[in-house]
């Protein structure tokens, strides 16, 4: 029968069976928090260009991808620009089921 003395043995992990419900819930809202996603922060150059690209696709009635940043994460969606609104700085995406708004703010790229 081997003991924790025995060659071997894991002597590194052996204290480490039991955990705080303190440490418990740090590992859980670190996990939590690494797939959290920051607001992009952009320069002026590329936010011209993004509004190129919004324009040009807006004036050619093409279908686009687009990827924004909304609750801490990145998501995508697919569909038609139909309206541009310049003062707010928004754009309206359309697709074969639903209509959504999205600010120039949020948006992460254009393809």
């Amino acid at each position: 029968m081997k003991n924790k003395l025995t060659a071997g043995s894991n002597l590194l992990w052996e204290s480490s069976r039991m955990m705080l419900p303190e440490h418990k819930a740090l590992l859980r809202e670190h996990e939590a928090s690494r797939d959290k996603k920051q607001r992009p922060s952009y320069d002026e150059q590329f936010l011209t260009d993004l509004v190129y690209q919004i324009e040009t696709a807006f004036i050619e009635n093409r279908m686009i991808k687009l990827t924004y940043y909304e609750d801490e994460a990145y998501h995508e969606r697919t569909g038609k620009i139909t309206a541009i609104n310049r003062e707010r700085q928004q754009f309206q995406l359309s697709s074969k089921t639903e209509t959504d708004r999205f600010s120039l703010i949020d948006l992460i790229s254009i393809e």
